[in-house]
Protein backbone atom coordinates (compact mmCIF):
# COMPACT_ATOMS: atom_id res chain seq x y z
CA UNK A 1 0.00 0.00 0.00
CA UNK A 2 0.75 3.45 -0.88
CA UNK A 3 0.62 7.01 1.14
CA UNK A 4 1.84 10.32 -0.37
CA UNK A 5 3.14 12.28 2.08
CA UNK A 6 3.80 15.79 1.32
CA UNK A 7 6.70 18.10 2.07
CA UNK A 8 6.20 21.48 1.53
CA UNK A 9 9.68 23.61 1.04
CA UNK A 10 10.23 23.21 4.67
CA UNK A 11 8.87 20.53 7.05
CA UNK A 12 7.79 22.11 10.19
CA UNK A 13 4.87 20.30 12.08
CA UNK A 14 3.98 22.81 15.29
CA UNK A 15 1.21 21.94 17.96
CA UNK A 16 0.11 22.37 21.20
CA UNK A 17 -0.80 18.60 21.45
CA UNK A 18 0.94 16.39 23.73
CA UNK A 19 3.19 13.27 22.75
CA UNK A 20 0.42 11.17 23.48
CA UNK A 21 -1.55 12.47 20.35
CA UNK A 22 0.35 11.04 18.25
CA UNK A 23 -1.02 7.49 18.18
CA UNK A 24 -2.75 5.56 15.61
CA UNK A 25 -6.04 3.78 16.01
CA UNK A 26 -6.49 0.38 15.69
CA UNK A 27 -8.14 0.63 12.19
CA UNK A 28 -4.71 2.67 11.19
CA UNK A 29 -2.74 0.01 12.43
CA UNK A 30 -4.74 -2.97 10.80
CA UNK A 31 -4.53 -0.25 7.34
CA UNK A 32 -0.47 -0.81 7.42
CA UNK A 33 -0.34 3.28 8.68
CA UNK A 34 3.08 3.56 10.70
CA UNK A 35 3.69 6.40 13.32
CA UNK A 36 6.84 8.37 11.86
CA UNK A 37 7.01 10.73 14.87
CA UNK A 38 5.95 9.86 18.54
CA UNK A 39 5.46 13.38 19.70
CA UNK A 40 8.64 12.96 22.24
CA UNK A 41 11.45 11.72 20.50
CA UNK A 42 13.60 12.07 17.25
CA UNK A 43 14.44 8.50 16.92
CA UNK A 44 14.96 7.41 13.07
CA UNK A 45 15.24 11.20 11.92
CA UNK A 46 18.24 12.79 11.14
CA UNK A 47 18.89 16.32 9.74
CA UNK A 48 19.70 16.64 5.50
CA UNK A 49 23.61 15.97 6.39
CA UNK A 50 22.51 12.72 7.73
CA UNK A 51 23.37 13.69 11.22
CA UNK A 52 21.32 13.84 14.45
CA UNK A 53 19.66 17.10 15.50
CA UNK A 54 20.84 19.50 17.67
CA UNK A 55 17.66 20.20 18.85
CA UNK A 56 15.30 18.81 21.49
CA UNK A 57 11.33 18.19 20.51
CA UNK A 58 9.73 21.44 21.73
CA UNK A 59 6.31 21.16 22.48
CA UNK A 60 5.60 17.85 20.99
CA UNK A 61 6.58 19.01 17.67
CA UNK A 62 9.73 18.71 15.15
CA UNK A 63 11.29 21.58 14.44
CA UNK A 64 13.99 22.07 11.79
CA UNK A 65 15.56 25.86 12.87
CA UNK A 66 19.16 25.27 14.29
CA UNK A 67 18.77 21.73 13.98
CA UNK A 68 22.17 21.37 12.40
CA UNK A 69 21.08 20.90 8.96
CA UNK A 70 18.63 22.81 6.78
CA UNK A 71 15.83 20.12 7.20
CA UNK A 72 15.07 17.18 9.07
CA UNK A 73 14.56 13.91 7.04
CA UNK A 74 13.06 10.43 8.37
CA UNK A 75 15.44 7.30 7.25
CA UNK A 76 13.00 4.75 6.76
CA UNK A 77 10.50 6.19 4.20
CA UNK A 78 11.73 5.25 1.13
CA UNK A 79 10.46 1.60 0.47
CA UNK A 80 6.84 2.58 1.78
CA UNK A 81 6.43 6.02 0.98
CA UNK A 82 5.85 8.77 -2.20
CA UNK A 83 7.38 11.78 -1.10
CA UNK A 84 6.86 15.02 -2.74
CA UNK A 85 10.04 17.26 -2.29
CA UNK A 86 8.89 21.35 -3.26
CA UNK A 87 12.64 22.62 -3.62
CA UNK A 88 14.99 24.88 -5.62
CA UNK A 89 18.10 22.91 -4.43
CA UNK A 90 19.48 20.40 -7.38
CA UNK A 91 22.15 18.66 -5.08
CA UNK A 92 18.90 18.19 -2.82
CA UNK A 93 16.58 16.63 -5.35
CA UNK A 94 19.84 14.96 -6.67
CA UNK A 95 20.71 13.20 -3.66
CA UNK A 96 17.27 12.34 -2.12
CA UNK A 97 14.65 11.36 -5.20
CA UNK A 98 14.64 8.35 -7.53
CA UNK A 99 12.50 10.26 -9.91
CA UNK A 100 12.35 14.38 -10.77
CA UNK A 101 10.01 16.93 -12.28
CA UNK A 102 11.24 19.60 -13.72
CA UNK A 103 8.58 22.45 -13.57
CA UNK A 104 8.87 25.77 -15.17
CA UNK A 105 6.58 28.62 -15.14
CA UNK A 106 3.57 26.10 -13.60
CA UNK A 107 4.08 23.78 -16.21
CA UNK A 108 5.56 20.23 -16.33
CA UNK A 109 8.47 20.44 -18.87
CA UNK A 110 10.01 16.97 -18.27
CA UNK A 111 9.67 13.87 -15.75
CA UNK A 112 11.98 11.14 -15.39
CA UNK A 113 14.43 8.92 -13.41
CA UNK A 114 16.63 11.45 -11.24
CA UNK A 115 19.63 9.71 -12.82
CA UNK A 116 18.38 10.47 -16.18
CA UNK A 117 16.95 13.82 -15.49
CA UNK A 118 20.47 15.25 -14.19
CA UNK A 119 22.81 13.23 -16.78
CA UNK A 120 21.08 13.08 -20.01
CA UNK A 121 17.69 15.66 -19.88
CA UNK A 122 15.26 15.36 -22.58
CA UNK A 123 13.92 18.62 -22.92
CA UNK A 124 16.20 22.02 -23.38
CA UNK A 125 14.74 23.89 -20.51
CA UNK A 126 15.04 21.29 -18.12
CA UNK A 127 18.92 20.73 -19.21
CA UNK A 128 19.44 24.85 -19.21
CA UNK A 129 18.05 24.59 -15.27
CA UNK A 130 20.12 22.08 -14.18
CA UNK A 131 23.21 23.32 -15.28
CA UNK A 132 23.15 26.93 -14.32
CA UNK A 133 22.14 28.70 -17.40
CA UNK A 134 19.33 30.46 -15.99
CA UNK A 135 17.03 30.16 -12.96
Amino acid sequence: MRRLLMFMAVLCMTSAASGEDNVLTAEEQEAGWELLFDGETLEHWMTSDGKPSERPVEDSAINPHRCGGYMLVHEELREDFTIAIVTHSMQQAARVSQRTAYFHLGRLVEIGSTDQMFTTPQHRLTEDYITGRFG
